[in-house]
């Protein structure tokens, strides 16, 4: 899409289009006055920490009529006025999209160039506990769960080692899925932390010698086939192609 321009509410009806305000009902927005200026948050509803933008948006609703005087950017207002620790600030507005999509709140005030990604989110997740067809008798009894943080969390409480590094990645283009590079810089082939930098799945299927596409998808098929007659199979695997 570009980066964001000079009009506040260009940006608005950017947002709001592209993030289906309106459209999506888990697709929160949120107008304020913040020292006589226009602001507006977006954030998708479950994944907002409630408590954090609730105390943040009482501190801004205080602030006195000339609190913003002398700030030129957001990165200012930032440094100044959001409380929260994991804050960053960009123009580019896939970037900001994709940030809220990920569970980020994006805040842009009238008149202070940028957006604000505010990282106050909280995935629904199961919490670690020993997974039902992984019980061991000695040593750890967590488990592995979907949300990245909790599991990067658990390798660090067991490797207390600086040389410990978790790189992020996005997978898949439409889906953009996080994914974590965890290594040991000190150990690791720089080789093979390029290509997997570049390709990921691609990497993965080269050490594995599998086709992961492939292999997700010959269980499914194999499903249908059990299912359906012989004059049916074809007509069904030619509707599945067309998903893909």
């Amino acid at each position: 899409m570009g980066t964001l321009s000079d009009h506040y509410m260009e940006n608005v009806r950017l947002f709001d289009e592209a993030l289906g305000v309106g459209r999506s009902v888990d697709m929160v927005s949120r107008d304020y006055i913040i020292a006589g200026r226009r602001a507006r948050i977006w954030v998708v509803d479950g994944y907002g920490m409630d408590e954090t933008l609730e105390r943040m948006g009482s501190f801004w609703l205080t602030r006195p009529e000339n609190a913003l005087e002398g700030l030129r950017s957001m990165q200012d207002f930032a440094d100044r006025f959001i409380t929260f620790s994991e804050v960053d600030v960009g123009a580019d507005t896939d970037e900001l999209v994709n940030s809220v999509l990920m569970g980020k709140t994006l805040l842009l005030v009238e008149g202070l160039p940028g957006g604000a990604q505010i990282d106050a989110k909280s995935y629904p997740s199961r919490g670690v506990d020993e997974p039902p067809d992984g019980k061991v008798l000695r040593g750890s009894h967590d488990g592995f769960v979907e949300a990245v943080v909790p599991n990067m969390a658990l390798l660090r409480r067991r490797i207390r080692d600086p040389h410990l590094t978790m790189e992020g990645l996005k997978v898949g283009k439409r889906s953009h899925t996080d994914a974590v590079l965890c290594y040991l810089d000190d150990k690791a082939d720089p080789a093979l932390l390029k290509s997997f930098e570049k390709e990921p799945i691609k990497t993965i299927e080269r050490l594995l010698g599998v086709d992961l596409p492939n292999q997700q998808l010959e269980p499914l098929v194999a499903g249908i086939k059990a299912k359906l007659t012989t004059a049916e199979i074809g007509d069904a695997l030619e509707g599945l192609k067309k998903l893909f």
